[in-house]
């Protein structure tokens, strides 16, 4: 642990390998090590330890996420979107897993699709100020200004230090 929190993730990540070869199913483990993997830009082993995490806990939202957000980064989009597809399956009502969806299926240019999901968050979370302003964004390439100013002013309000 020290190695981690002074930031020396690759001699961190080499210990909590060995943990985990000696602990396979501890799923605390799992995180700790992709978080070193994602901080040595290897978001494909971070995606197998969390994958890891998921199958020993489906209903983690936390790890589901993170795994989706590693798949992702490793240039796994449809597999992501799996990820948070089937977390939504299990927790249909979370805001959390909608926002999340939504901004990678709006990153794809699915701005409807993303809009659906977001306003899904919202319904379920209105102070949710990153769903406003990712909305916004969608409304706005959408060319929709007034509703897009109106979510944009909405997450400005809920966070105005967090340069929304």
């Amino acid at each position: 642990m020290k190695r981690f929190g002074e930031r020396r993730f690759a001699a961190a990540a080499e210990h909590f390998r060995h943990a985990a070869s000696a602990n396979p199913v501890a799923g605390g483990l799992c995180r700790y090590l992709a978080t070193c993997y994602i901080a040595l830009d290897r978001h494909d082993l971070a995606a197998a330890e969390l994958g890891k995490a998921v199958a020993a806990d489906p209903d983690d939202v936390e790890a589901r996420i993170r795994f989706a957000l590693a798949t992702w980064k490793d240039g796994r989009s449809d597999f992501a979107e799996d990820i948070l597809r089937k977390g939504l399956a299990r927790r249909p009502d979370d805001p959390e897993l909608q926002y999340q969806l939504g901004t990678l299926i709006g990153s794809e240019g699915r701005f409807d699709e993303a809009m659906d999901l977001l306003r899904r968050c919202l319904r379920q979370d209105p102070a949710h100020a990153r769903a406003h302003a990712r909305l916004a964004q969608c409304l706005g390439v959408q060319v929709r200004r007034d509703e897009a100013v109106g979510h944009l002013r909405e997450a400005q309000r809920l966070e105005p230090n967090n340069g929304l």
